[in-house]
């Protein structure tokens, strides 16, 4: 029986195959002892390392006895009111260190000034970033570049003369007549509804040319007639009033007309009695049989003979 080697084949039996063997024994045993070593150095540390428990009385005296949520909680029951109001404060401010200072009374511990200090200091970070990042900072040749100086010539328009102020001319011309035949189209519909007798039609035409014309809006115009049908509908309200008047100040004067009378509104004629037409004759008896019949409707109308 043999094994290979790097670069050498050993027979078993030969002297090279027992030195072999001897040599991995010995690596096997060096292995071992290390190992053997490392666990009693782990050992030996875990000994000698404190015991948490059996620490001196006197450490444990100086280190406070901190509360738990449930025990700050049952100290002061709006400590959870009081943590979500501080989230609308800064730190540092007097509203947030106000809230702080009862949440840590229900803890039962003090404002660490260190940890006040850091969170101070990252809202002044914050802060500072925002504004930055809205007005960046340029130089002092950049920022006359972007202010805009305002320039008088463009301001006025184009200068006579120039090709520009005859383009600006020539188009302006071209709205206003564009604007006149809009305006003449408008106006012959306008007659043509009026003639058909398209009364609402020909109104919706007339207000689109008013708006034409001066430049008015619907509202404006909606406003305007509104304040027409409330003029006319007081006119109609105060009529009968004015009316009254008329013939009370007639009355006191001593010289009141012979029609006053007949136009106060007791007894003035009614619409009715105005509007009525003649009154129907009463029919007489044509045949002469004293009774009022058909026969003598048929007499009367001719159609029949006496």
């Amino acid at each position: 029986m043999g094994f290979r080697l790097p670069g050498k084949s050993i027979i078993s039996g030969t002297s090279a195959h027992k030195s072999a063997l001897k040599m991995k024994e010995a690596s096997m045993a060096k292995r071992m002892e290390a190992a053997a070593k490392a666990m009693q150095k782990d050992t030996a540390a875990k000994a000698m390392a404190p015991n948490k428990a059996m620490e001196s009385p006197a450490k444990a005296m100086k280190s406070p006895n901190k509360s738990t949520y449930a025990q700050a909680k049952a100290k002061d029951p709006n400590l959870d009111k009081y943590i979500k109001e501080r989230k609308k404060y800064d730190a540092g401010s007097k509203e947030y260190e106000d809230l702080q200072a009862k949440i840590n009374a229900a803890y039962g511990k003090k404002r660490d000034p260190k940890l006040k200090e850091a969170q101070v200091k990252k809202v002044e970070a914050k802060k500072s970033r925002n504004i930055t990042s809205k007005v960046k900072d340029k130089p002092e040749g950049d920022l006359k570049k972007t202010i805009k100086k305002s320039n008088p010539k463009k301001a006025e328009g184009p200068r006579e003369g120039t090709k520009k102020e005859k383009v600006d001319v020539a188009k302006k011309s071209v709205k206003d007549t564009k604007k006149e035949g809009r305006i003449k189209t408008l106006k012959a519909k306008q007659e043509l509804a009026e003639t058909k007798g398209k009364s609402r039609r020909a109104e919706r035409l007339k207000r689109k040319i008013e708006r034409k014309e001066t430049g008015k809006t619907r509202a404006d115009q909606r406003k305007e007639r509104k304040k027409k049908k409330e003029a006319l509908e007081t006119m109609k309200a105060n009529a009968p009033n004015a009316a009254k008047r008329a013939i009370e100040n007639q009355k006191q004067k001593g010289n009141s007309p012979s029609g006053a009378k007949a136009m106060t509104p007791n007894k003035a004629m009614s619409p009715n009695k105005a509007m009525s037409p003649n009154k129907k004759k009463k029919l007489t008896d044509l045949s002469g049989d004293g009774k009022i019949t058909q026969k003598d409707v048929l007499i009367g109308r001719g159609v029949i003979k006496k």
